[in-house]
């Protein structure tokens, strides 16, 4: 936030009307000096009441009527106006906002008590619309992106008040420089990438649960009936891959962090297992079939023997035992 124009009228120890053009010195910092009572305070409070409706001190808050000079007549109504410049977008959008305190005026009846005037805001977007009264605080502090407490430590500090900035607390320190320098996105990037973090590792922990349940499931051959039938097949390497394949079992098992690399490994090591496996059920299927047709041969040679004994039709019994002998050394 820029100040570009501050104007006051009836308020604190300025009773006329009173313009400070913040634009007439070409720089962005400025320092606000002079003697004591001159009103440097009151230029302070100006800025801070206009965007916050209260004086900028921490320690003697005033606002109302307390704000309202008391060098000023009743009849001049108490205001304070300020234009402002905010960055948006890489652009500069120029803001007024006018806010006259709650104050007393005099009565138009002679005798009469004087009336009681409450608090009100007006405030010019940069379009120059009116922004709602009702919510003209809130958007304020929208647009600075800072409270009352913030921006008077950082944006416009007042006497000895720059001490409490320093000897805040680092959270308090970086929830202000974050606000000040626009950090926010970097926090929410930062709390979505942990909540992706975390949802990946409880996906992680479930896989590696049902891993280890279908570890846990998977029933492996003895070592001495797999070495039998390795043998049987010529092939001494599968003993010592069935061995492994039994250890990793039992470290995958009763390690409590999953090794990815046994798990690997054993997953490759089951899928040699579960392929020998099944070469060797479709080798004994073929024998089961041939074992089948052999006595699918055998009761058609009773049948068509007793059908010839009946007959007494000649047969061919030499061509059907050697088919039937054939079939049983497949």
């Amino acid at each position: 936030m820029k100040p570009v124009r501050l104007v006051m009228q009836a308020f604190g120890s300025y009773a006329g009307r009173t313009v400070i053009d913040f634009e007439k010195p070409n720089q962005n910092i400025f320092l606000i000096t002079g003697d004591t009572g001159a009103g440097k305070t009151t230029v302070f409070d100006a800025i801070v009441f206009a965007l916050y409706g209260e004086a900028s001190s921490s320690t003697n808050r005033k606002d109302g009527a307390e704000l309202q000079s008391q060098y000023a007549a009743l009849d001049v109504e108490p205001y304070v106006e300020l234009t402002f410049t905010e960055t948006s977008g890489g652009r500069d959008l120029l803001y007024t906002v006018r806010r006259s305190p709650r104050h007393f005026r005099k009565a138009k009846r002679s005798g009469a008590a004087d009336q009681a005037v409450p608090e009100n805001i007006d405030l010019f977007m940069p379009d120059g619309s009116e922004y709602p009264q009702k919510e003209a605080a809130a958007k304020l502090v929208e647009i600075t992106g800072l409270t009352k407490e913030q921006f008077s430590q950082v944006a416009m500090i007042a006497q000895g008040e720059f001490m409490e900035l320093l000897r805040a607390s680092s959270d308090r320190k970086r929830e202000i420089f974050r606000k000040l320098f626009g950090t926010e996105i970097f926090d929410r990037i930062v709390r979505i990438l942990s909540m992706q973090v975390s949802g990946k590792k409880t996906q992680i922990l479930e896989a590696q649960s049902a891993m280890l349940a279908e570890v846990r499931h998977c029933s492996l051959p003895e070592q001495e009936d797999g070495a039998g039938a390795d043998r049987e097949a010529g092939d001494p390497s599968a003993e010592e891959k069935l061995s492994e394949l039994i250890k990793l079992r039992h470290q995958l098992l009763s390690e409590k962090k999953m090794n990815a690399a046994a798990l690997a490994r054993f997953t490759e090591l089951l899928e040699w297992l579960c392929g020998k496996l099944e070469r060797l059920l479709n080798s004994w299927s073929r024998r089961a079939h041939g074992s089948w047709s052999l006595t699918l041969w055998k009761r058609k040679f009773v049948t068509r023997r007793r059908s010839a004994k009946r007959s007494k039709m000649p047969m061919k019994f030499c061509s059907v035992i050697r088919r039937c002998r054939s079939r049983t050394n497949p």
